[in-house]
């Protein structure tokens, strides 16, 4: 008797609890993370050229696609940064040639930018810190400011030199002792307010440190600069300026801007002389700063375009690879024939071990360019409409969100929340309270794809074993446990090379012996006699529920509730509406 006899013989797979599709493809995935302080765009670079050198070795028929990629948006990001860099340094050169007409007093404060972001660069080099969007931004924020010393000590010397009829070294000898304790006290309020988001707690201090790190060693080397070299640059580069200008825009400016300084000037003395009479537009403008700010949407981090997506598919309890398989598949269909943002998907079922019943499928949207004249091609807009459309899915949940705006601080953007039995009143109170939150959370047009997990109940098909008319079969417990297993969970029994490699033997029922509950009843158990005997004439079975596992906050029971803002909705203003809708579930 051969194995073929009794036996399907087939290569298959040796755990069926996971799947991967590329659109639609079969496919074999895995994912490559970021060691602390590593950088995003030389680590997705060599993982590229890694993969493009091991391409010439796959079997025939299978390629590399990259299926996630953050990197794009990371490469964009400080691309912007680095054009409104120099649209900065542009702007300010402008604003000096205007207000200084002269291109020799605009040399000194230009020649601060370069030696001050230098030594910005030193000083983050020096405390380990890396060039981000965080302390970009800070140098973009900081080339206003950075100039402002350098501009203060020009326009003072050149002052000097038009009042006074002083020489380009008397003005400056006498210009920085008027102005460098004025000086000195711009940086320390500067400091004042930069400095303190360094001491932050949390992940305020995280993200704000390099931020704060930035702004004020920008601040004190501009400073240093102001004070150390802007002096003899002055003194070396200015000359007086001659009486009548020849140029007629430049004369009509200045005479605009002396209107200007004299009209100001008169409201100064004014005030002066009933200085109380200032708090009222003070007190005026702070009350309007607080009106406004009460009305204005709050969130921690806005939710950006980063051209990717995550789908969470989860099925009702019990659903088969096949069926989570169809619900990828059309999720698939819709995203790449309907969706012209979307430009590939790679689908993970299983995924993270969770049961043949969940996927998570990863969108990749095409290029930035390529979407960013329509506002109805972006990230948020895509999810959307594709929650719309699959808001009543008949197998389950499919649930569309955008990552989070900072890696690492979980797994979507939007917000979690947890709802909380302060009352003791039990898991089913506390079940029917999150079905009705989400139930008037899907009717608020303020938030989407609200969701509580853990509220599902599962369901376990119970084995009732006879005992006694098993033994009288002559069979054991321990017999009939082992054959249950090998009929349905299969078992490994020898090994086999295959290729160059040692792959394992496992002996399983057919799936068309083991697909239906009743299927169990249908065996036959063998005896210490070799005897086959029915399991049906020991053997019975039932359905039963299995609560689901509450979680703990604070020792008391809590379900998880996550969720996102709507489009155009901020997530602070989201979780506002939230809070409403709890306050009104009663009951504790």
């Amino acid at each position: 008797m051969r194995l073929a006899d009794v036996a399907s013989v087939e290569i298959g797979q040796e755990a069926y609890g996971g799947d991967s599709r590329f659109d639609g493809l079969n496919a074999a995935g895995f994912g490559v993370n970021l060691e602390t302080g590593a950088n995003a765009i030389d680590t997705a670079n060599a993982v590229k050229a890694t993969m493009a050198q091991l391409a010439p070795s796959l079997p025939e028929g299978v390629e590399f696609r990259i299926a996630y990629d953050t990197s794009p948006f990371v490469e964009l990001s400080i691309e912007q940064v680095c054009h409104t860099l120099i649209e900065a340094v542009v702007l300010v050169f402008l604003v000096l040639i205007i207000f200084l007409q002269s291109w020799r007093a605009t040399l000194v404060p230009l020649i601060a930018v370069p030696v001050v972001l230098l030594g910005t660069f030193a000083v983050l080099y020096a405390t380990g810190y890396s060039i981000n969007t965080l302390t970009m931004f800070a140098m973009v924020l900081a080339i206003g400011l950075l100039v402002d010393d350098a501009i203060v000590v020009v326009e003072n010397v050149e002052r000097l030199m038009e009042d006074e009829g002083l020489s380009a070294r008397e003005a400056t000898r006498k210009s920085m002792g008027q102005i460098t304790t004025a000086l000195l006290g711009i940086n320390v309020v500067l400091a004042a307010v930069f400095l303190p988001m360094a001491f932050f707690g949390g992940s305020t201090r995280v993200i704000y440190r390099q931020f704060s790190l930035t702004m004020v060693t920008a601040m004190t080397l501009s400073l240093v600069f102001a004070i150390v070299l802007s002096p003899p640059m002055s003194a070396r580069l200015l000359r007086p300026r001659p009486g009548h200008i020849r140029f007629a825009p430049a004369r009509w400016f200045n005479s605009g801007m002396d209107r200007f300084t004299h009209g100001y000037d008169a409201g100064v003395r004014g005030t002066m002389r009933a200085p109380l009479l200032v708090l009222v537009p003070l007190f005026v403008v702070l009350g309007g700063a607080w009106w406004v700010r009460q009305r204005i949407d709050s969130s921690f981090i806005p939710i950006e375009d980063q051209g990717v997506l995550m789908t969470q598919v989860s099925l009702t309890e019990g659903a088969t690879t096949q069926q989570t398989l169809a619900t990828v598949k059309e999720v698939k269909d819709y995203l790449l024939n309907q969706e012209g943002a979307a430009e590939s998907t790679f689908a993970s079922l299983g995924f993270g071990g969770s049961g043949q019943n969940i996927a998570m499928i990863f969108v990749k949207l095409r290029d930035f360019g390529e979407r960013q004249d329509n506002p109805a091609l972006s990230a948020s807009s895509v999810a959307g409409r594709a929650n719309m459309r699959f808001a009543t899915h008949r197998a389950g949940r499919v649930m569309f969100m955008q990552p989070p705006a900072i890696p690492g601080m979980g797994n979507f953007g939007g917000f979690t929340m947890y709802l909380v039995d302060q009352a003791d009143n039990g898991s089913d109170a506390l079940k029917t309270a999150a079905e009705r939150l989400v139930a008037a959370a899907r009717q608020n047009p303020g938030v989407s794809n609200v969701d509580a997990r853990g509220t599902d109940e599962d369901s376990a098909l119970r084995i009732d074993i006879d005992n006694e008319k098993a033994e009288s079969f002559g069979v054991s417990l321990s017999a009939v446990n082992g054959m249950l297993s090998v009929i349905f969970a299969g078992s490994e029994v020898n090994d086999f090379v295959l290729g160059s490699s040692l792959r394992p033997v496992i002996v399983r029922a057919a799936p068309e012996h083991r697909m239906q509950p009743e299927d169990i009843v249908k065996g036959y158990a063998i005896n210490a006699d070799d005897e086959e005997v029915p399991f049906a004439s020991f053997m019975t079975t039932s359905w039963e529920p299995v609560a689901p596992t509450l979680q703990r906050y604070g020792g008391t029971s809590a379900l998880e509730i996550s969720g996102s803002a709507a489009e155009g909705v901020s997530s602070g203003a989201a979780m506002d509406a939230m809070e409403e809708m709890v306050a009104d579930l009663d009951g504790g």
